[in-house]
């Protein structure tokens, strides 16, 4: 689950991509709906699937790990997915976690 300052970098990652595109434009690029974007830019969406979190961090260039990261307000300057989440505190982790499982079930 995504807490106030999560959705907000989230809010602010989306409308940098989205650029000039209309919301409906975008969506389409993401396949979500409109409203899915209109809440993320809100900062009142619901945690993106892992799918689009991934779909999120390739229009970013770069890894989804990389763009968690940035959505926990940490620096990820390197590839080396180890790397990348010792800076994350358990209390993080373990909302990451519980967002990815919560994901899971609802593939099944």
């Amino acid at each position: 689950m995504l807490g106030n300052e999560e959705k907000r970098r989230l809010a602010e990652a989306i409308r940098a991509l989205r650029g000039t595109k209309s919301q409906k434009e975008f969506a389409s690029i993401l396949d979500v709906s409109q409203s899915t974007v209109t809440l993320w830019e809100s900062g009142r969406g619901g945690t993106p699937s892992l799918d689009n979190i991934d779909k999120i961090a390739k229009l970013r260039k770069e890894f989804p790990e990389t763009f968690v990261a940035f959505l926990f307000g940490r620096d990820c300057v390197t590839n080396d997915r180890s790397e990348q989440t010792k800076s994350f505190s358990d209390a993080e982790i373990d909302r990451l976690s519980e967002a990815i499982a919560t994901k899971l079930k609802t593939i099944k």
